[in-house]
């Protein structure tokens, strides 16, 4: 497949995504069953990615760990506490993206 076959491919599988991540579930069937009709390897590229599209939502969200027997955020560890089996012993260096 040449590139510019790739590209083509890839924006027609990015324009049935997003028509079809709007949709109601009871409507997307019927949308894609026309919109992929005889390209059953289009069909399973647009199913995969709204498969995951209600998870990727929230995926930058930050997470929740359960610390010490209390909900905690990992991150916010004092020096002395414990991480499972772990113990954190110091401070080695803080980011725009945490602390470790």
């Amino acid at each position: 497949m040449s590139d510019d076959s790739r590209r083509e491919r890839w924006r027609r599988v990015e324009e049935l995504f997003h028509a079809g991540v709007g949709l109601p579930a009871s409507e997307r069937t019927a949308f894609l069953d026309d919109a992929c009709r005889g390209d059953a390897r289009l069909r399973r590229e647009v199913d995969r990615l709204l498969s995951v599209a209600p998870d990727a939502e929230h995926f930058l969200e930050p997470s929740v760990s359960p610390v010490n027997g209390d909900d905690r955020v990992a991150g916010a560890l004092a020096i002395g506490s414990h991480l499972g089996p772990y113990r954190v012993t110091a401070l080695l260096g803080s980011g725009g993206m945490g602390e470790v």
